[in-house]
Formats: C-alpha cells, sequence, structure tokens
C-alpha cells in the first residue's frame, strides 16, 4: 500500500491508502488522492485558496474595466461556498457502485458538497469496515473542518494576529536587554584585560573574574540566538496552517544543543584516543636511546596537529548536521549534497597547493625524512 496524509491547516487529519499494483495496472495514486482531497476540504473552510492574490486582485482590476463580474476568485462564490464561522454537516451516503462516499451540507447551496470516497484499500490499511471507517472520517473531518472554519473568521484572525504581535514586542524587547547586557559585560571584558596588565599582582583573581565573565557572555549570546528563533517560530505559528512548520522551528535550537552535545562527546573520545596511542608510539622499547628525543618531538607535534584535525572535522560535521535538519532545507537535501560536492570540488581546484603543502608536512612529520 502507498499512504498519503490529508492535513487541514497543515496538520494531519486522516491518512488514505492506495494498493500497489504492477506497472501496467492503473490504481489510484494515494498521494494524488490525498492533494485532491486536501483541495476539497480547503475550500470548505478556505476558498479564498482558490486563487492567489495576483490572481483575485487582477480579476476585481478585469471587472473595473470590462465591467463583466467573474466569480472564479471571488469567496466561494462560484461553488456556492461562503467564508464563514458558521458550522457545517458532514454527511455519509452511497454511490451507485456502493461506496461509502463523505459530502459536506452547506448552507444556501443545494447540492451536497462532495469530499471523498472511502474504497477498501482505506478500510484494509485502517483495519475497519468502509461503513465503520467513513464514520470514523466523519466525526474526525466535521469538528476539525469546523474548527478551520472558525478559526479563519476575520474576528478571530484579527485577535490572533494582535496577541502576535505583542508578544513579539516583549520578545524584541527581552532581545534587547540581553544585547545591552551583553556590551556591557563586553566592556567590563576589557576593562579588566587592561587591569590584568597594570596590576601583575592580582593577575590571579582577575583571571578568574574573566573566565566567569567569558561564560556569562557566551550563556547571553546563546539566550539571545533562542529568543531570536522563538520569535520567528511564533511569527511563522500566527500564520493560518503553519503551526507544524512554526514548531519545527522552535525545535531546531533544542536539537542543536543535542547534536552539538553528541559530536563533542565523539570528538572527546577520539581525541582521548589518540593521546592513548601516540604515547605507546613514543614509549617503543625497540626506539634506540638516541632517537626518542627526535620521536617525542614529532609526539607533539602530531599530537597537535591530530587534535586540530578533530576539531575541525567535528565542527563541519555538526554544521552540515544542523544546516541539513532545518525545516525547508530537508525537501532540497539531496540538491544541496550535489551542489556542496561541486563546491568542494572547485575549492579543491584552487586550493590544492595549500592542500598539497598540509598532506606533505603530515607526511614529513610521520615519515621522518628530515
Amino acid at each position: 500500500y502507498e499512504l498519503a496524509k490529508v492535513r487541514i491547516l497543515g496538520v494531519p487529519a486522516i491518512t488514505v491508502a492506495s494498493a500497489v499494483l504492477g506497472e501496467n495496472q492503473s490504481t489510484p495514486d494515494a498521494r494524488k488522492r490525498a492533494e485532491v482531497i486536501e483541495g476539497n476540504l480547503r475550500l470548505l473552510y478556505d476558498p479564498n485558496q482558490l486563487c492567489s492574490q495576483g490572481e483575485r486582485l487582477s480579476e476585481w482590476l478585469l471587472e473595473k474595466v470590462v465591467t463583466e463580474a467573474s466569480d472564479v476568485c471571488s469567496p466561494g462564490l462560484g461553488e456556492g461556498l461562503v467564508p464563514s464561522g458558521e458550522p457545517l454537516t458532514i454527511e455519509i451516503a452511497a454511490d451507485a457502485a456502493g461506496n461509502q462516499v463523505l459530502q459536506a451540507v452547506l448552507k444556501g447551496r443545494h447540492r451536497a458538497f462532495r469530499i471523498l470516497t472511502v474504497t477498501e484499500a482505506d478500510a484494509e490499511i485502517n483495519g475497519l469496515s468502509s461503513v465503520a471507517l467513513a464514520r470514523r472520517w466523519q466525526r474526525i473531518l466535521q469538528s476539525r473542518v469546523n474548527h478551520a472554519r472558525a478559526t479563519l473568521t476575520p474576528q478571530r484572525l484579527a485577535h490572533r494576529w494582535r496577541l502576535t504581535v505583542a508578544v513579539e514586542l516583549i520578545l524584541l524587547g527581552l532581545i534587547a536587554v540581553t544585547l545591552w547586557g551583553w556590551t556591557r559585560l563586553r566592556r567590563k571584558v576589557e576593562c579588566l584585560q587592561r587591569r590584568r596588565a597594570l596590576e601583575p599582582e592580582r593577575r590571579r583573581g582577575l583571571e578568574l573574574r574573566l573566565h566567569g565573565l567569558h561564560a556569562v557572555t557566551r550563556v547571553l549570546m546563546v539566550l539571545v540566538l533562542f529568543e531570536l528563533v522563538f520569535a520567528v517560530g511564533l511569527g511563522v505559528m500566527a500564520v493560518p496552517g503553519q503551526i507544524p512548520l512554526g514548531i519545527e522551528v522552535l525545535l531546531q535550537p533544542s536539537f542543536a544543543i543535542l547534536k552539538v552535545a553528541a559530536i563533542t562527546v565523539v570528538g572527546l573520545l577520539l581525541r582521548a584516543l589518540s593521546t592513548f596511542l601516540l604515547p605507546q608510539w613514543v614509549d617503543n622499547v625497540d626506539v634506540m636511546a638516541q632517537e626518542r628525543a627526535r620521536r617525542d618531538q614529532r609526539y607533539r607535534s602530531l599530537l597537535r596537529v591530530i587534535h586540530r584535525l578533530i576539531d575541525v572535522s567535528c565542527i563541519l560535521v555538526a554544521g552540515l548536521w544542523i544546516l541539513l535538519d532545518i525545516p525547508g532545507v530537508k525537501a532540497t537535501s539531496f540538491s544541496i549534497l550535489l551542489f556542496g560536492g561541486a563546491l568542494l570540488g572547485a575549492l579543491a581546484i584552487v586550493f590544492q597547493g595549500l592542500l598539497r603543502d598540509f598532506v606533505a608536512g603530515l607526511l614529513v612529520l610521520v615519515e621522518d625524512r628530515y
């Protein structure tokens, strides 16, 4: 079976299915069915989605010039649908083949508005009979569509935007206060650094205070990032139908912290492993005593280089991992990977001399020919 979600205001409501048959046999496509059903439901709670803003404006301008009315982009007049918060009723009917059909009964419309037909694949995948599944979907869709119709009324939308603007202003105030505190701390850090150079006898205490202030400034910068993401997430959630996207945006900082923590643990383990293995190589009993000092120098250089490589690799992996999980980037991950590969190839060609010198330096350290 092929499955597809049917969403109302961006939130999944039901799951439709289609049997996957051979290539030469025609079968209803689940994704196409879901798109059609979503379009039918959208006409019930937001008929203005039938046309874009530009199409509605151009139709209005043309009506003013030609003086010939058109109901295509008007608020549902051509379909007998009116965007209002009045509740509707979804009923179950049977078609000529005996299939269960869900259709909406609207005020001012003489014929019921057909939404979907319950198929055998839907009943099979949900583990219910067609009649039982039709009743279940009737309850779900009727409550969710009526909720959407009430949400998109002008009064509710105005209240929603007013509340969003108030919360966004509060968040902007918090961001401004946090940035002001961060600026004050940075100035204090610069002052303590000057005092540390002028007062050597108090160097120890000043360094402890500097470490504490540096930690506080880092926390404040992370707090600013959290507040910015929270403000963006709330702004996205204020748009009807974009609540799932807004929630994903709000969760990104937490996911990023977990990913950075996981990569940091892996990096620390790799550094500890390299720190453990390299001394074994230095303390090899087969090495002559006159070569021990030279090997000790190579050990210190190799340890610094390996630790630096581990740090850079962890930063690149963490950045790529976080980038590919950003909403909107997931769908284009393959294209981004192709673009990134092409970009890395171009950079490798441009900086081939630098890369060649770097690899040569590693070989000099490892082989010790000079």
